[in-house]
């Protein structure tokens, strides 16, 4: 559905940030589900890496 809503209106669509983070259980809350303080830095990073490019062009 987001991949063709994304096609659809011509905006940009990040992949899905977690599937590198589940890959690292050291980087999970017990409840397998959330990411933990040690994840964040990466989750930062790479938030700031794909977003970066796409608000800080020219109008």
């Amino acid at each position: 559905m987001y991949p063709a809503l994304a096609k659809e209106f011509d905006i940009p669509l990040l992949p899905f940030f977690m599937e590198e983070v589940y890959l690292k259980p050291q980087w999970m809350q017990d409840d397998g589900i959330h990411p933990n303080r040690d994840a964040q830095p990466f989750i930062a990073d790479w938030m700031a890496t794909r977003l970066a490019p796409l608000v800080n062009h020219d109008s």
